[in-house]
This record gives C-alpha cells, structure tokens and sequence, in this order.
C-alpha cells in the first residue's frame, strides 16, 4: 500500500497533502484491522481442523478483532471452549503420550497440565474406565491452539502473505 503525495510550497497544495494523509491514516487504521481480523479467522479455522481428530468433544472456537487507541492498533482474540478441550490440548494418558509427570505439550510442564497429574489421575493407566463405563487410553495431546501460533503452517508464518493480500488492494 505505497502511497505517494507530491506537494508544491503553498498553503493550498500543503492542506491538500494533509488532507491526503488523514484519509491514508483512516485506511491504514481499516486495513490494519483487516488484517488482524483475516489472521483471527485463520487461527480459528487452524483450531476447529486440527481440534476434531479425537473422541473428545472439540468445543467452540471463536475469534474477535477490535482497533484500540489512537494509533491504529489491533488486536484479536480467539476463544477456544468446552468441557473437553483440555484433553485436547495437552492430551490425556500415558498411552498416546508417554512419559507419566511430563508433557508432550511444549507449555504442559510450565501450566501443570502433566500426564496422569490433573483430573482424576487416571492417566497415569493404560486404560482405564470412563464415568459412562466405555473404556478409554485417553486422547493424544493434538496442540491445536499452540500449533496455530507455533507450528510450520501456523498463523505466524502468515503474516506477510496476509499483510500483503490486505494492504496491496
């Protein structure tokens, strides 16, 4: 989005040009909340794929973009809930992942989120019974809103492409 303005020494062409850089500050404040709000949708689309390959209930997945201040700031938030979504994120039982106290999860040790260590313990089984008496080994820990910031197709590595679709319109 280059945006040249060429001016002449005169009061007219000088209120010309600052006429011309509030209307490119408006669009840039657009833009940037265009961008962050494309980069929201993609994380949340990343966390509803790659959050449905388990027998846990996924959750909701949603994404909100705001502008803040007066400098044309951005932000957005994507909420992920549900009663299972742990589960899902650092995954549940030595059988799927190893080592009982530790963690697949890059951030499951740091936030106490170890196998067989929170919940009723059972994870530190095999296998084990659920409440509605279907047996299970638990869930593998699928990661999918760390992967959706932290992995090789993750929303980080789309920032120039998304910047550039957005700002070069």
């Amino acid at each position: 989005m280059a945006k040249t303005i060429k001016m002449n020494l005169s009061q007219d062409s000088i209120q010309s040009a600052i006429k011309q850089l509030e209307k490119y500050k408006k669009q840039l404040g657009s833009k940037n909340k265009a961008m962050v709000d494309k980069l929201g949708k993609l994380g949340e689309e990343y966390v509803q794929e790659n959050s449905k390959y388990t027998d846990c209930d996924p959750g909701t997945v949603t994404h909100k973009s705001e502008n803040y201040g007066s400098w044309n700031t951005a932000v957005c938030q994507v909420n992920w809930s549900g009663d299972e979504i742990t589960f899902i994120e650092f995954g549940a039982g030595v059988y799927f992942n190893g080592n009982p106290h530790g963690s697949p999860h890059p951030k499951g040790a740091d936030m106490g989120m170890t196998i067989g260590d929170y919940g009723y313990h059972q994870g530190l089984k095999e296998s084990w019974k659920k409440p509605d008496g279907e047996w299970t080994h638990g869930t593998p820990a699928l990661m999918p809103m760390w992967r959706a910031i932290n992995s090789e197709d993750g929303i980080t590595k789309m920032v120039g492409d998304v910047g550039r679709e957005v700002f070069d319109k």
